[in-house]
């Protein structure tokens, strides 16, 4: 399946990549916001560019705006969606740290994305056969958070969009 920057995968229209709609409101006013920042773009290093970048664009819809061996030891594609792009990058060399519980290394952990149609993505994704954690509203038993995880291990958040 190829999915388009118009047409991103069905369910997935109402992704706003790390909150883009909002970082780009705030970065018009500097209240808040003085130096207008605006989420751009978040840079994975990882083992397989070709498995990660596959998987990107078909679970969760981004597409595919580059991909260049710019020398034997280093490669880099870049996927998009809604005006934010992930570069995925292979350098020769490089190791993955050991599996350790979350917050128990430094560095980034997630990637956040939010969504107004929470049922649908899920739904998407287990029709996809990604295991989905789920997080749960207290009151209302409602899923609010669902977790996933790209081939590597990076783990990926969806956050259903507050009202």
């Amino acid at each position: 399946m190829k999915c388009g920057i118009v047409n991103v995968c069905a369910a997935l229209v109402p992704f706003v990549a790390i909150g883009i709609g909002m970082q780009v409101a705030a970065a018009q006013s500097s209240d808040g916001n003085p130096l207008n920042l605006i989420s751009d773009h978040a840079t994975l290093s990882v083992a397989d560019v070709s498995k990660e970048v596959e998987w990107y664009v078909r679970v969760l819809g981004f597409h595919q705006t580059k991909h260049e061996q710019r020398t034997p030891e280093f490669e880099q594609a870049i996927v998009e969606i809604d005006g934010y792009h992930l570069d995925l990058v292979r350098q020769a060399g490089s190791t993955r740290p050991p599996n350790l519980k979350p917050f128990f290394q430094q560095g980034y952990l997630h990637i956040v994305f939010r969504t107004s149609t929470i049922d649908a993505v899920y739904s998407r994704l287990k029709s996809l056969g990604v295991t989905v954690g789920v997080g749960k509203n207290a009151k209302t038993q409602a899923p609010h958070l669902l977790t996933i995880y790209d081939p590597e291990g990076n783990e990926i958040e969806i956050l259903a969009a507050t009202p």
